[in-house]
């Protein structure tokens, strides 16, 4: 599950796995990157090197893409 931690530029959102490992998201200068714990589990780069946001449904395609499912909380 997601809460967001507001924002663009950067846009961040903290929560937790199933498993109840934390997890970290976060979208700056261009690129999102996914933490899970300690450990950056997948990174991407978007069009627009000065972009610090998701667009609509980036979001959610992007946790899909790293392979784990997008349950948010708000």
């Amino acid at each position: 599950t997601l809460t967001s931690g507001g924002g663009a530029c950067p846009e961040q959102y903290w929560g937790t796995t199933e498993n109840g490992d934390s997890v970290y998201i976060r979208f700056r200068w261009g690129g999102a990157s996914l933490h899970i714990g300690n450990t950056t589990v997948y990174e991407k780069d978007y069009d627009d090197p000065y972009r610090g946001y998701f667009q609509d449904g980036e979001l959610e395609a992007f946790v899909k893409e790293a392979g784990y499912k997008f349950i948010p909380l708000f």
